[in-house]
Parts: C-alpha cells; sequence; structure tokens
C-alpha cells in the first residue's frame, strides 16, 4: 500500500507539472500576404503553407480540437518557429516541455526519430496530446471535479498541468495561463476559413439548389478506374484536385464509377461518388494504420479538409470511420446504408477509405 501511495504521489506531481509556463517568439506578424495560406484550403487560412496538412491532421483526431485551434495554439507557443525554445526551456514549433516531450512525443513521420525540433512529429504530438487531455478534461467535468468548457480547460491543461486544472476545480488563478487561455480563444477566429467554423463545420451555408444536375461526360481519371463509366463535371473536378493535393493515394484502391449492383442507391454508378484509399483499421492492421502518408491521422486530415472545400466542390457526403458527414448535421454515426453493410467492418464501415458524394 505504501508504495501505491507513492506511485500516487509522483503521477499527481507529474500532472502539476506545467506544459510550458513561458512561450517564445516574437508577436506575430503571420498573414495570408507574407507566407501564410491564403484559403486554398477554405476551411482554414493564414497558416503557413508547410505546416498546412500537418494542422489540419493534428485538428481532426477529435472532435473537441479544432486545426484553428490548433493553429492559434503555435501562433501563441512559437509564433510558427520551430526552433524556439523559451527560456523555461520549453521546445520546438509547439514548445513542449522535455519531460513531456519523452512521455507523449511520438515519430508521426517515420524516420525512426521523436524529434520534438521536427514540425512533422511535434504537431501531430500536439493534436494527440491535446484530444487525450480533451477526453480527461470531458471526464472529470462529467464527474464534477472541474467546471468550465472543454476547450478553455484543455487549453490550460496543456499550459499549467492538468494536475492544477484539478487541483482548481476550473482555470487555475495563474496570470499567465489565464492570458494564455485567452490569447489563443482570440485568435482561433484568424485561422478560420469561410464557411468552416474552425473545425470543419456542418456546412449550413451549402444549398443543394445551387448544384444543378450534371451528365456523366468525363472518363474517370483513377488509377482504379476500368473506365467502362464515366463521371460528371463536379466529380472530375474534385477528384482531380484529391489527386494532385494528395498523390500518395493514387492506387488501384482509387476508384470513382463503379456499378455497384449490391447498392441500388449508390452514387458510384451516377458519377457522383469516389472511394480514396486511406487506411484506418487499427484491429487489423496497426502498421497501416500508423502510416503517416496513408494512415488514419492523412485520412482524417484529409476528410478535415474535403469538409473546408465542401461549397466548392459540391459535396452532398463524406464516410470516413464509421461516421457519415453532411452539409447542415456534421458528422454522426454511419448505418452501414440502411443495413446494406456492416458500419463495423473495416470496408462496410468506410475504415480503409473515404467515401465522398457530390450533388
Amino acid at each position: 500500500m505504501k508504495g501505491k501511495g507513492l506511485v500516487g504521489i509522483i503521477f499527481l506531481m507529474l500532472l502539476t507539472l506545467p506544459m510550458m509556463f513561458i512561450f517564445g517568439g516574437p508577436p506575430s506578424t503571420n498573414s495570408s500576404d507574407d507566407g501564410g495560406s491564403s484559403g486554398s484550403g477554405g476551411g482554414l487560412v493564414n497558416v503557413p503553407e508547410q505546416y498546412r496538412d500537418l494542422v489540419l491532421a493534428a485538428g481532426s483526431r477529435c472532435s473537441q480540437i479544432a486545426p484553428s485551434l490548433i493553429a492559434a495554439q503555435i501562433e501563441v507557443e512559437s509564433n510558427w518557429n520551430p526552433n524556439a525554445k523559451s527560456y523555461a526551456g520549453a521546445q520546438g514549433i509547439s514548445q513542449f516541455m522535455p519531460g513531456t516531450w519523452a512521455s507523449v512525443g511520438e515519430d508521426f513521420n517515420k524516420d525512426g526519430k521523436i524529434n520534438v525540433w521536427d514540425p512533422a512529429d511535434a504537431i501531430p504530438s500536439q493534436g494527440k496530446y491535446m484530444c487525450d487531455l480533451a477526453a480527461q478534461v470531458e471526464s472529470y467535468i462529467k464527474s464534477g471535479d472541474i467546471k468550465g468548457g472543454v476547450v478553455e480547460l484543455t487549453l490550460a491543461s496543456y499550459n499549467a498541468g492538468l494536475g492544477n486544472v484539478l487541483n482548481a476545480g476550473g482555470i487555475p488563478n495563474f496570470p499567465q495561463t489565464i492570458k494564455y487561455v485567452q490569447r489563443i480563444l482570440a485568435l482561433k477566429a484568424k485561422y478560420e476559413g469561410p464557411g468552416n467554423g474552425g473545425g470543419g463545420g456542418n456546412g449550413d451555408n451549402i444549398d443543394p439548389g445551387d448544384y444543378p444536375p450534371e451528365p456523366q461526360i468525363y472518363e474517370d481519371p483513377t488509377p482504379g478506374s476500368e473506365h467502362a463509366g464515366k463521371v460528371t463535371k463536379r466529380t472530375y473536378r474534385m477528384i482531380t484536385t484529391v489527386m494532385q493535393k494528395y498523390p500518395q493515394i493514387k492506387t488501384a484502391a482509387l476508384y470513382c464509377w463503379d456499378a455497384h449492383p449490391a447498392n441500388p442507391t449508390s452514387d458510384h454508378p451516377m458519377g457522383r461518388a469516389c472511394d480514396i484509399p486511406f487506411y484506418g483499421c487499427d484491429q487489423e492492421n496497426l502498421d497501416a494504420s500508423n502510416d503517416p502518408l496513408t494512415g488514419k491521422i492523412a485520412g482524417n486530415g484529409a476528410a478535415q479538409w474535403l469538409i473546408s472545400n465542401a461549397k466548392s466542390f459540391g459535396i452532398s457526403y463524406i464516410i470516413w470511420q464509421g461516421r457519415i458527414w453532411e452539409p447542415g448535421k456534421g458528422w454522426y454515426a454511419y448505418d452501414g446504408a440502411g443495413g446494406i453493410y456492416n458500419p463495423n467492418d473495416c470496408s462496410g464501415g468506410h475504415y480503409d477509405h473515404i467515401h465522398v458524394s457530390v450533388f
């Protein structure tokens, strides 16, 4: 019992260690005119282009943490400087303290190094850590141990340590932590593009009436197509743009037109749908799911990017990871097209590909 008590005390002490109490970097001068994205992705703007996909993926791991929040947090932490180091010892673009990095940092780019100075490791680790904190914060809110909003308390936990948030029953009365949370929430809007709301949004501004029916006049340009059918102009534009942005998905598993005889309501034979191969079946192949280019996190980022561009492409719905997204509704549980597919199956639940349909 004494040993267990000692472990508990040590664990609580670790929780109270601040993530980064002092954050480096000069005040932000970043804008769409000085190297940031001007909104080519629709839902995330003002992010330096070399970090755009990393931020989208990091902000797509869980529903509580939006890409715009990750971006605002990075600005406050380091002003997008991957070499930033605070006098308290916080390191890199996401300003991890060495002790925290040792426990949460991961080799997301699979180069054999867990490198806090490499944004390809640091930003995804930031997203994962924020989502892990958000899940814990939610449980403590439900149990009544702490009070406040999930996002605010998660940010406070990232900055001051979850233990300090628990001890305070909410955001600790630390001037720096209070200012940290306020600055990030105020900056979040800077990174939100039109029609996004920061986390992919619900597509409330999409009107199906703006997308009249189109004939199937274009050859399916995907590698997986046998060119047995044709797609609409809207589908052709969407999938060719996707292939340019994500060249790694140009394999035989990528296709648009298909007869789909098992599903008479499918959009595939009408040339209005594509299946995009990203792999997120943890239970069947964890290594493939963890692939930085074609695994689950990459797929989350691609799904987020598609939602951010839903109005431009005329997207009517997206299915990925056992969930379906529709304009005006957001994400909800996928039922397998009314029972035609098994939503718990790797393919039937769309854990091994993103389905995209257009109007």
